[in-house]
């Protein structure tokens, strides 16, 4: 028995048929039986902790970005143990915090402790930008982070 061209199409496309069309069902009948599937379509990280405002060590860029998406600026102020100037850069900061008490980060970072390029005492200021600071001048480091604000509080 010789099969012609036109009933090898025929049964090649039957063949198709039935094997698309059992895909299919089986899918169906997987879906039917299958237990429920608890996770959300979307993915949503966690929440971050943003009630710490002070750390002794830099944070990463990671963990400043939540504080960064809040609004709240981050002071970074860089010191080692024998810099003179050092003193005053650390009352100027604590006393830049306890001003802008909540709207702002403080990473007081140890050169002595953390490999850093910046030479003491040094503040850098996030917010809209970043600026350097390299003069312990208060009234110089509240202008500027005033002007870092995404949304400027009434203290500016």
């Amino acid at each position: 028995m010789k099969i012609s061209h036109a009933q090898k199409k025929k049964l090649m496309s039957l063949f198709m048929l039935i094997v698309f069309g059992g895909s299919t069902l089986a899918f169906a009948f997987l879906q039917v039986f299958s237990p429920p599937d608890n996770s959300s379509d979307s993915y949503s990280p966690p929440e971050a902790d943003i009630t710490q405002l002070k750390f002794d060590y830099p944070l990463t860029i990671t963990e400043e970005s939540p504080y960064l998406k809040s609004g709240i600026i981050i002071v970074k102020y860089y010191y080692s143990q024998d810099c003179e100037e050092c003193a005053l850069g650390s009352t100027i900061i604590e006393q830049l915090f306890s001003d802008f008490e909540g709207k702002i980060l403080l990473e007081s970072i140890s050169t002595d402790e953390y490999s850093s390029s910046e030479i003491t005492p040094t503040i850098v200021v996030k917010g809209t930008s970043s600026k350097t600071l390299k003069t312990m001048d208060y009234a110089l480091l509240r202008q500027v982070t005033c002007g870092l604000f995404f949304a400027k509080p009434e203290s500016c």
